[in-house]
């Protein structure tokens, strides 16, 4: 189906729906502008959907939503990206929950769901257009729009899903990833993920692509939309969570640190021995020049006999 530039709807009509939220705590202007953004880039019927705030829920419920491990990990630093580490996760996981179930309960064929971060390149509408034109829509269950942490091994593709010729754009995908700020929810997509949902053990895009093998979930080779990466009340940076978990890299390298430390011993001791040695020879040529021009040495006799 091709897509006319003035139409202002196009993005909702290629994926075939009119249903699009965005979970945002904007307001007023900050609002506007992001409805402006994602209105612009295709999706004029975007309805703000309140952000739940994890800092303002009380102590019970996240008791009752929350499990006893992953509150124990409340305000901790991650040790993995999975990891919830503040109650902001909790209140975007929350978020997309909320939506999951209005989904299911006015059973909504098809659902646009976005973060306010995102962003749109300017050649969205195209790159999505194409990428739809491979997508089994009336067989999914998610389509993301946007995402991070994609990797080969765990995408498939059409020949080996359904059949058929090899459809480059897009792939079935089955492993881990990162990011909801953009993506397609069915219907029976949301039923399957509100099957499993509570306790909250994982922040919610590890607790989507956990549950990858039961879900028909499809991805862009190359990612449509990106995100902002301004400050996050969700999570901070935890270098920890970029570090290798194998044990043998960090033996590995513990043992590259004991020979480049056992070098450098080497290095400076070589250097303070040369040191030493040029000048034990420096003292030893004073002596013998001090010992030629002394009154006394058997040269500076001969030289007043000559005179």
């Amino acid at each position: 189906m091709s897509v006319s530039n003035n139409d202002a709807a196009a993005a909702e009509r290629i994926l075939n729906t009119r249903r699009v939220f965005c979970i945002s705590m904007a307001r007023g202007t900050a609002w506007k502008n992001v409805e402006a953004r994602i209105a612009v880039a295709g999706f004029p019927s975007v309805l703000r959907w309140d952000a739940i705030v994890g800092k303002q829920l009380p102590g019970a419920d996240i008791k009752g939503l929350v499990s006893l491990r992953a509150r124990a990990e409340l305000g901790s630093e991650r040790h993995t990206h999975e990891q919830l580490g503040s109650l902001g996760a909790v209140g975007c996981y929350l978020s997309h929950l909320a939506i999951w179930r209005q989904i299911v309960r006015d059973e909504i064929p098809r659902t646009v769901v976005f973060e306010d971060d995102v962003v749109f390149p300017p050649q969205f509408l195209a790159n999505l257009e194409a990428a739809t034109a491979q997508l089994p829509l009336a067989d999914l269950h998610t389509f993301f729009f946007g995402y991070s942490n994609l990797r080969d091994g765990d995408a498939h593709f059409f020949s080996e899903c359904y059949g058929g010729a090899i459809r480059p754009l897009v792939c079935r995908y089955t492993g881990r990833f990162w990011g909801t700020h953009s993506y397609l929810l069915t219907l029976q997509g949301a039923r399957i993920l509100l099957a499993q949902a509570l306790p909250i053990e994982v922040q919610v895009d590890a607790y989507m692509s956990s549950l990858g093998p039961s879900m028909r979930s499809f991805f862009c080779r190359r990612s449509l939309t990106l995100q902002r990466r301004a400050g996050s009340s969700i999570q901070t940076l935890a270098l920890r969570t970029w570090m290798p978990a194998n044990n043998w890299f960090y033996v590995g390298l513990m043992l590259l640190l004991l020979v480049l430390a056992a070098a450098a011993v080497c290095f400076v001791s070589r250097r303070i021995r040369a040191r030493q040695t040029t000048s034990t020879s420096e003292a030893h040529r004073y002596d013998d020049l001090s010992l030629v021009l002394s009154p006394t040495s058997p040269c500076c006799e001969s030289a007043k006999r000559s005179f």
